[in-house]
């Protein structure tokens, strides 16, 4: 069901209903208001950023920072302040920052110590290898497809592959799945609530999403445990066992990196990242069900902004173009 929008609209009612939990489903239309003006100041210091030229010129800009610390809103609200739309306590969670929320050096090192277990130079062979096992299993759900009219392509097709590829690669045990699958879903339901923090119902998902995320860690931290007595070959084992340049990353910080790349692994790389190692599937797909212009709406981010000091010490949030579907100037 598409959002009632009134007009006109406010950049600062665009964004707070963006983020209300109850328009998650469907933040376009509000996305469309805001997209009016490539950089908008929202109220209480907040900047939303969804112009192209913008937003590259901001992930290119080394004045921005990924480290929450940094943030306004990643400290503590007072007692009975009012909680900006999208800036619950960001530190609430209380777990160790993950290498998405940190700057250099501490970002390039997490990143190091990660991707030395991923691909080449160090492990080259690893996504190559599991090819053939990879087509197996989208052959295997692309054949109970078979003379049905309707899929699910996420629940059928897209959830399936990736969850079991990641699991693999960090040495989670794809029969625990359904466990943090539903922590998962407790998470990125509590997350970037907005308005709605400030309710009782939110502040009870919140708190869900809390202790849920405080389970995933344990369990992770428990994984973890298991590969410092028993080292393994799994990407998560090698990052607390190496002896590389940068040795071992901290079991604390492992297990924050491991719940970003176990979610970034199967929850937001759901469909399209397989259809590039599969592109046969994406015809067969096509013919079988009607995806609309979705695929073709996937494009990348994009930023330039001459106003040096409107940055400074402000919280930005960059909406990229899956969100917005603003799309990439012609020429550019």
């Amino acid at each position: 069901m598409k959002p009632q929008v009134a007009h006109p609209m406010t950049p600062e009612t665009a964004w707070a209903e963006a983020m209300k939990f109850e328009n998650r489903a469907n933040p376009y239309p509000f996305f469309d208001e805001l997209r009016k003006t490539p950089v908008v100041d929202v109220g209480k210091g907040v900047y939303v950023v969804t112009g192209y030229r913008e937003l590259l010129a901001l992930a290119h800009d080394p004045r921005v920072s990924s480290d929450i610390s940094h943030s306004p809103l990643s400290a503590k609200p007072a007692a009975g302040a009012e909680v900006p739309a999208g800036a619950e306590h960001m530190k609430a969670y209380g777990r160790e920052p993950s290498m998405i929320v940190a700057d250099p050096p501490d970002h390039d090192r997490a990143r190091r110590q990660a991707m030395r277990h991923f691909g080449p130079p160090h492990t080259p062979d690893l996504i190559p290898g599991m090819g053939a096992d990879i087509q197996l299993l989208c052959d295997q759900l692309l054949g109970k497809a078979k003379g049905k009219t309707r899929l699910d392509v996420v629940d059928d097709y897209a959830y399936p592959v990736p969850v079991a590829v990641i699991c693999k690669i960090l040495g989670v045990p794809l029969e625990d799945e359904p466990t943090f699958h539903a922590w998962i879903h407790d998470l990125m339901a509590g997350i970037d609530l907005g308005p709605e923090l400030a309710t009782e119902e939110g502040k009870v998902r919140f708190e869900k999403a809390k202790a849920s995320t405080a389970e995933l860690t344990k369990y992770l931290a428990g994984l973890i445990d298991g590969f410092l007595r028993k080292p393994g070959q799994s990407m998560l084992s090698k990052m607390v066992n190496d002896d590389g340049p940068d040795g071992p990353m901290s079991p604390k910080e492992a297990a924050s990196n491991a719940t970003l790349l176990l979610v970034a692994g199967h929850d937001s790389n759901l469909v399209h990242g397989w259809f590039y190692f599969n592109p046969d599937n994406y015809a067969v797909l096509w013919d079988q069900v009607r995806f609309g212009d979705y695929f073709e709406n996937l494009i990348s981010l994009g930023v330039e902004t001459g106003e040096d000091d409107v940055w400074t010490g402000n919280p930005l949030s960059i909406v990229n173009a899956t969100f917005s579907f603003n799309r990439k100037p012609k020429g550019d």
